[in-house]
């Protein structure tokens, strides 16, 4: 809630905006002409259902795939970026029209307090690290790992962070990654909806499988909970293997066990 003080300013032109902003999209619906040809302006009604469109289909359409497989992720909101700065806008226009002897004060103020928020947020981007750190902990397990030691990728998108980070990345990154993969594996899918129970006996027989011939190996993690909210092969690798090794990175971790018992 202290945070969320600070972003006040911006919900309120953005749901002044929603609520009222159709009123200020102003234009015509008659025809006019290109190149002698008519063309229809649409109402004020269409062209801001269009922006309340781009800012909600979007976010749903990513919201009900991920209901099937995960792959939201904070960055993809920048998808409906452009539609939530024109409701601002919108909703800049509705104070400035509705304030009384207060728009222009209030106006300018709002207007001021949104382009600072948004010059610190990007000064607050450049200078604090936000990118997971993928290279580190490719290059650490690289440089670690026995070709023939079993690797288990947690999420399985991190394959091909591996092949590239893995390459001397110059004009063709994924030639001869299969061999520097060598023996890998998907990191289990557990958020199924699967009761505890039955979900632990299920990683149970899986990674039983998984590890079979293996008496060590590597797991390379980053955005565990997309895959396994409840941490279970973490769970099942500490009650069967020893941890000998681990490596933190920004957004990544890398660990070594030996597998003690099955």
């Amino acid at each position: 809630p202290g945070k969320l003080i600070w972003l006040s300013p911006i919900f309120f032109l953005g749901l002044a905006g929603l609520l009222m902003g159709v009123t200020e999209l102003g234009g015509s619906q008659r025809a006019t002409l290109y190149r002698g040809l008519p063309l229809w302006r649409l109402s004020n009604w269409r062209r801001f259902l269009l922006i309340v469109s781009w800012l909600i289909l979007p976010i749903l359409f990513i919201y009900l795939i991920s209901l099937r497989q995960p792959i939201f992720v904070d960055r993809y909101i920048i998808w409906v970026a452009p539609a939530a700065i024109m409701l601002l806008v919108l909703g800049l226009m509705v104070v400035w029209r509705n304030a009384l002897f207060l728009s222009k004060p209030l106006t300018g103020l709002l207007l001021i307090y949104v382009l600072g928020f948004w010059l610190y947020a990007g000064w607050q981007q450049k200078n604090t690290e936000i990118k997971y750190d993928i290279r580190s902990a490719v290059a650490y397990v690289t440089a670690h790992r026995a070709p023939d030691e079993l690797l288990i990728l947690q999420i399985p998108h991190l394959e091909y962070s591996y092949r590239y980070y893995s390459s001397d990345q110059g004009a063709a990154p994924f030639e001869g990654s299969d061999a520097r993969l060598g023996h890998w594996a998907q990191g289990l899918w557990t958020n199924n909806g699967a009761a505890d129970a039955q979900a632990r006996i299920e990683v149970d027989q899986q990674m039983r499988a998984l590890v079979a011939g293996s008496t060590s190996l590597w797991v390379l993690t980053s955005e565990v909970e997309m895959w396994d909210r409840r941490h279970l092969m973490d769970e099942w690798l500490n009650e069967h293997a020893v941890l000998t090794d681990k490596a933190e990175f920004h957004g990544a971790q890398v660990r070594h066990y030996e597998v003690t018992r099955l």
